[in-house]
């Protein structure tokens, strides 16, 4: 490469004409908190308080939230392990996400780990947030209507 060329495409230390500007400046951009579509729902999640905190009771915590659930009528459709787990809640988890979603519930129904996003039974759960009773009251009580 020659000394011309280098200086014909250096860009550093020069202002550049940015192509978003005009639509940023002039209001007209479009953020994705600007899209509203039919049935979209909204989430938002906690973060722990404590950086690069590591989770030394998920043993405890799984056993927990398997006892919770067991004890409201759910089952788990495999051997509970690591920080995650599959439970059949034995109605359609979508039809269920927006029932408990009006109670303030938030939940990942099964679809969304399906490629062809087929309605199902199962719910992945985090056995390190639901270890809150009153949710699976919620949710018991919120099954015989679907």
């Amino acid at each position: 490469m020659t000394m011309a060329s280098q200086t014909t495409t250096q860009t550093l230390g020069k202002a550049r004409r940015r192509n978003e500007d005009p639509r940023l400046l002039t209001g007209q951009a479009l953020f994705t908190d600007d899209v509203h579509l039919e049935g979209l729902v909204h989430a938002a999640f906690l973060r722990s308080p404590y950086a690069h905190a590591r989770l030394r009771r998920v043993d405890a915590a799984r056993a927990r939230a398997v006892k919770l659930a067991e004890s409201h009528g759910c089952r788990f459709a495999a051997p509970p392990r690591g920080l995650f787990g599959w439970v059949d809640v034995g109605v359609d988890t979508e039809r269920l996400a927006r029932v408990m979603l009006d109670d303030g519930w938030l939940l990942a129904p099964g679809a969304l780990f399906h490629a062809t996003h087929r309605p199902t039974t199962l719910m992945r759960i985090n056995f390190a947030t639901t270890q809150d009773a009153r949710f699976w009251r919620a949710l018991a009580e919120a099954r015989p209507g679907l």
